[in-house]
C-alpha cells in the first residue's frame, strides 16, 4: 500500500522517494485509517515547506513494537521556528493527535540544513503481526 501511493506521488511531484519494510505487518482498520494520513502529512511536509528531493520512508518491528520513519533531505527547522508560525500549520499536531489515538507516539528530529526524521512507534499485539484476514490489512511490504 505505501509502495504504492509512494510511487503514485513520484510522478506528481519532484520527490524521489525509496521505501524499505522488513516483513508484512497487518494492522487493525482503525490503526490504518491513522497510520495512512501521518505518512502522508510527513510527505506533504515535505513537500510544501522542507524544499526536499528525497523522502526515505522504513517500517519494521521489533517483537511487538512497530516503527515507521519518514526522512527528507529538506531544509529542517527548530522548534523555536515551529511555536512563531502563522496561525494555520497544524500538521504536526494532528500527527501526533491521531498516533495518540490508537497508542502511538511521534518523535521528530530535524535541524536547519539537515532534513527531518519523523519516527511513528506503537506497540501492537505478536499475533496481530501476522493476522490476515477481513479486519486487518497490511500497509507494510518488503
Amino acid at each position: 500500500m505505501v509502495e504504492q501511493w509512494s510511487d503514485e506521488w513520484s510522478e506528481e511531484s519532484e520527490l524521489v522517494f525509496s521505501t524499505s519494510f522488513s516483513d508484512p505487518v497487518y494492522l487493525p482498520h482503525d490503526q490504518v485509517t491513522q497510520v495512512i494520513p501521518i505518512i502522508q502529512e510527513a510527505i506533504i511536509n515535505a513537500r510544501k515547506h522542507s524544499s526536499a528531493t528525497r523522502v526515505q520512508i522504513k517500517g519494521w518491528h521489533e517483537n511487538d513494537l512497530i516503527k515507521i520513519t519518514i526522512e527528507d533531505n529538506g531544509k529542517g527547522f527548530t522548534p523555536e521556528q515551529l511555536s512563531t508560525q502563522e496561525e494555520g500549520h497544524f500538521g504536526l499536531k494532528i500527527m501526533r493527535a491521531r498516533a495518540a489515538r490508537f497508542g502511538g507516539k511521534l518523535q521528530i528530529d530535524s535541524e536547519p540544513e539537515g532534513g527531518t526524521v519523523i519516527t511513528l512507534s506503537w506497540l501492537l499485539g505478536h499475533d496481530n503481526l501476522r493476522r490476515k484476514d477481513d479486519l486487518y490489512r497490511t500497509i507494510l511490504h518488503p
